[in-house]
């Protein structure tokens, strides 16, 4: 498989872009490139590492037992994951967020539609929103 990409790419390749650029556009989203793509998930990560680090170095063990020890309503679930990916920049001028039930994301820059489905678990629900919203961004 690897092979067959590597060639893909080589084939593909207009003078001068790189093979990852056209694998991305060809398999994942058009028009978009590696630059893209480290613009988007390094915003996310200045601001990630950071946080994840001095939890680590303070010591203290993270009581994650909000997530796994009771249920949430819906209302609340949908202004939480309304909350989080407004809060990692979803233009939502250009995209939506609507339920189904299994979640995806689809789309093109200017025309986002992330899909989500609730139940009481909360866990579950951020995974389902957070991974759909790590492609699309409309910075």
């Amino acid at each position: 498989m690897i092979e067959l990409s590597r060639k893909q790419a080589e084939l593909l390749a207009e003078p001068g872009q790189s093979h990852y650029d056209v694998l991305i556009d060809v398999g994942f989203e058009q028009g978009a490139t590696e630059a893209y793509y480290r613009k988007i998930l390094g915003g996310v990560k200045d601001r990630i590492v950071p946080m994840v680090r001095k939890i680590v170095d303070s010591g203290k063990k993270v009581d994650q037992s909000f997530l796994t020890g009771r249920d949430y309503d819906i209302d609340t679930q949908k202004r939480l994951g309304t909350a989080m990916i407004t809060d990692l920049g979803f233009d939502w001028q250009a995209g939506r967020l609507d339920i189904a039930v299994h979640p995806f994301c689809s789309g093109t820059r200017g025309d986002i539609r992330i899909t989500t489905r609730y139940n009481e678990k909360l866990a579950d629900r951020i995974v389902v929103r957070y991974h759909p919203r790590s492609r699309s961004c409309n910075v």
